[in-house]
């Protein structure tokens, strides 16, 4: 059936009810470190605020056929307040929210174009924006939009840095500037000078975050990322943060674990740790989620000798590839061999709002 249901989730029993149907879901579509029932319930916790997400299904003989996760929000558009359906992002994630079963991402992005008035009826919301989206991941949804004839919008939103591994590290490693390769390998031995210890790596990846080995490492990265900036400028805005941050790591970390994803990354030099980072690996694929590093030696560099040791390291355990994201890119455009641009797509779901967004779409792309 080609129908698309609309199910409000306003409480943590709402997202249990859908749980069972959205695991199988999962199971029959390729593995994602976002687009899951786990990582969107973690994200709709730490920031909702009481404010309900939606899940637009649709279903067939076997079951869910494909699934996309929204919450809507109030913004500002040609100076008149809309409502806008969006993926459920926190911090500065911002993903892409569908699952749809292996081969059939096309299909279910033709009901979600076709069913603009149920999303709308639903929701009350008058524009879908959605942003972070790779291109192939996205071009079923553009196509059907242009065929239905869908006002809509594609742009630019930034660029994704990666890193290709190939068989021999030392080859990728050659392909960095000369002088950058002096200069992470002499901040290197000036860690080991001034901390009296050379820098090595401490490393639980594939391990339960319930784990001992797991919680220590952890325990210890919270207190260095306590003390970056980011952390303090973010908590003077908001002074729940730290709390929202600490519930949305545990309850994702808490999937990645059981699923075997988890990785976890110390550089230290003896007890001391300088820089730690977060990610989670699947299909031997890095996908890199939070870095932090000692405020005191960022004048050492400690974060590029850490990924420096883990991309190494990472090759040694059977990694091909690492996805930076699209943060901090001058620091990520060193490591990257090849660089993707990730796409804003937003269309009308019709009414007045969404008929004014889309003539003044039109406006802007006269001559």
């Amino acid at each position: 059936m080609d129908d698309l249901s609309v199910i409000r989730l306003d409480a943590e029993a709402d997202w249990e009810a859908v749980r069972g149907r959205l695991l199988a879901l999962e199971a029959a579509a390729d593995p994602d470190v976002y687009a899951n029932w786990a990582f969107q319930r973690a994200v709709w916790r730490a920031q909702a605020d009481g404010r309900p997400a939606y899940l637009a299904v649709q279903e067939d003989t076997s079951g869910w056929r494909g699934a996309a996760f929204f919450m809507a929000a109030k913004e500002k558009r040609g100076g008149l307040p809309v409502t806008v359906l969006r993926s459920l992002d926190f911090a500065v994630m911002k993903m892409a929210p569908s699952i749809a079963r292996r081969g059939e991402a096309a299909a279910f992005a033709e009901t979600l174009a076709a069913h603009r008035a149920t999303l709308r009826r639903k929701t009350g919301a008058s524009l879908v924006s959605l942003h972070k989206l790779a291109a192939p991941s996205a071009a079923p949804l553009v196509a059907a939009l242009a065929r239905q004839g869908v006002p809509h919008r594609v742009a630019p939103f930034n660029k994704s840095y990666q890193v290709a591994l190939t068989d021999d590290f030392e080859a990728y490693w050659q392909t960095k500037a000369r002088k950058s390769r002096y200069n992470i390998r002499r901040s290197a031995r000036l860690l080991e000078e001034e901390l009296g210890a050379p820098p090595s790596i401490l490393r639980a990846r594939g391990e339960r975050s319930e784990s001992k080995n797991f919680d220590d490492l952890w325990r210890r990265f919270k207190e260095l990322r306590a003390q970056s900036w980011q952390m303090q400028t973010a908590v003077e805005t908001d002074p729940r943060y730290a709390e929202r941050l600490e519930s949305f790591f545990t309850d994702a970390m808490n999937d990645w674990g059981r699923r075997g994803w988890l990785d976890l990354s110390l550089l230290v030099c003896g007890e001391r740790v300088v820089a730690g980072q977060i990610n989670a690996v699947t299909d031997g694929v890095q996908w890199v989620i939070l870095l932090a590093y000692d405020q005191s030696l960022a004048r050492l560099s400690p974060g590029r000798v850490l990924m420096w040791m883990q991309l190494e390291d990472g090759h040694a355990r059977g990694d091909r590839a690492a996805v930076l994201g699209g943060a901090s890119e001058e620091g990520k455009a060193f490591w990257a061999n090849s660089i993707e641009t990730t796409l804003t797509v937003e269309w009308s779901l019709g009414g007045l709002s969404g008929a004014s967004w889309a003539l003044r779409q039109r406006l802007k792309r006269r001559p």
